[in-house]
Formats: C-alpha cells, structure tokens, sequence
C-alpha cells in the first residue's frame, strides 16, 4: 500500500514538474537533415505544396519532401543522419526528397550547385542526387555536382571515391581526381576527363578552410571560401569554353576544304566553227 501512494506521488510530480518529463529517454529522429550553419539570404520550404518559404536558421530540422534555396552570396550546410553532409552554393534550389528513413537520400538539384560528404563508415543503402540532365549514384565518396538550368548542362567532379552516372539505361563512372560534363539524353557522349588545375585547386581550398569534407562534430562553412570557389568555377568555364570554339572550328573547317577540293574545273568554252 505505501509502495502504490509513492508510485502515485511520484506521478504527480511528473505531471507538475516539467523538467521531470525531460529526463525520458529521446527517440532519435532518422529522417530529418539539420542544418549546421548558414550565411547569406538562405531559405526553406518545410511542405511539398504551395511554395511557402521562410528564412532558414541553424538548428532547423528538415523533413521529407521539405526544399532550401540560396540567393547570390549565400550558402547553407545541411548534416544528415550518419553525419552525411551537403554544401549548398550560392543561387542553388535544392529538393530535399528521402533524408534517412530506411538508410535511403535522394535529393533532386533543379539548379545551382552543391558538394556533398557520403561517410564510408555509415555506408548508406541509396544515396542519389538527380539533376535535369543525369542522376548520381554514391557510396562512400566526396563529390560536386552543378546544374546551368539555362542551358541544360552539368557539370560533376570526384575528389574520393566513385560516383556512377545515370541516364535511362546509359551508365557512366567518374573516380577520384575526374570530372566530366552531362547534356540531357547525351550521356553516352560526356568525356570522363582528368580535373582541371581550377578544379583541383577548389577541392584543395574546401578541403583546408571548411570542415565539412570528412565527419566533424560542429562542420562550418564559408563566405569567404565561397568568393575563392567562385573565382575557380569561372577560371575553370573559360578553360572548356576556349576548348569548345577550337573544336567547332576545326570540324567546320574539314567540310570546306572537302568542297573546294572536290569543285569540279570549269569546262572549256566549244570552239566557234569557221565560215
């Protein structure tokens, strides 16, 4: 009788003494992204439905089907469950599709760019990003991945690890130290090639300023780095761009040669008959 009067007792404390309730055991949430840190004008969209969005804070936690966007200078880190990271970069839209349930992520990039953290010691059943052009398949690597939705293109780079490509039944792999160049419904033609010096130098960069790249108790990110990363993208475009005119120059010069080589000589005017 005295055991059941201080069970009683001790149930109305709990009910009045809120610090009480506290002290019960938390169920972890598995399928939530957090967001670390943040700068810029950075946002979120918590629902699938009508684009409601609202300034993004560190500690926010982001549900299924929930999306963040960033305007020009600005930039978002998300940690995941298992301590998956992903860089959003400046002018980026991110959907955030599956975000832990199941050891499953799928994100879908709909412009901008993004680098992301897949930690080998929590090897993930499905980690996915899909841009427009392509999707990436990764199990245990560190990888960027941008998408031009003006024309169409993406553009990915492997710093560790592999990341296979996917278009329909067309496959590409890219490993650490390349990088290559995706159109829409043009897989089975993107060049796998080694990185660029620019590139190189922008995954040297992230690796010493920002310490998001490997499994980090308090990641952080950087405007600053951000500037020098913008600088190396934009050094890194004039290098393909300069490659491309070049290229088209010199298939449009072989169809020309050909026609002048193959103009047939002009015939000789007919001899006038003599009166």
């Amino acid at each position: 009788m005295k055991t059941a009067k201080i069970l009683s007792l001790f149930s109305l404390v709990s009910l009045a003494v809120p610090g009480i309730v506290l002290a019960q055991k938390q169920v972890p949430v598995v399928d939530r992204a957090k967001v670390a840190d943040s700068y810029g004008k950075a946002e979120k969209r918590l629902t699938k439905g009508p684009d409601r969005w609202a300034a993004i804070a560190a500690g926010d936690l982001l549900a299924p089907d929930s999306a963040v966007r960033t305007t020009e200078h600005a930039g978002i880190l998300l940690v995941m469950p298992d301590k998956h990271t992903i860089r959003v970069g400046e002018n980026t839209n991110l959907e955030l599709k599956e975000v832990g349930a199941n050891n499953s992520y799928y994100f879908q990039l709909i412009g901008g760019e993004i680098w992301s953290f897949v930690n080998k010691a929590r090897k993930p059943t499905k980690y996915e990003v899909e841009t427009p052009s392509t999707v990436l398949g990764v199990s245990g690597t560190l990888f960027n991945i941008s998408h031009n939705r003006n024309s169409g293109v993406s553009d990915m780079s492997v710093d560790d690890g592999v990341v296979s490509l996917r278009q329909g039944q067309v496959t590409q792999t890219v490993a650490k130290g390349f990088a290559t160049r995706v159109r829409r419904n043009q897989l089975a033609q993107a060049k796998v090639v080694k990185q660029d010096p620019a590139t190189k130098q922008m995954w040297k960069l992230l690796r010493a300023k920002e310490s998001w790249t490997k499994p980090a108790a308090n990641p952080k990110i950087s405007q600053d780095t951000e500037t020098e990363v913008r600088s190396l993208k934009q050094e890194h475009e004039k290098v393909v761009q300069q490659q491309q005119p070049t290229a088209a120059k010199s298939k449009g010069a072989e169809p020309a040669a050909a026609q002048k080589k193959a103009k047939p000589a002009a015939k000789a005017a007919p001899a006038k008959p003599s009166a």
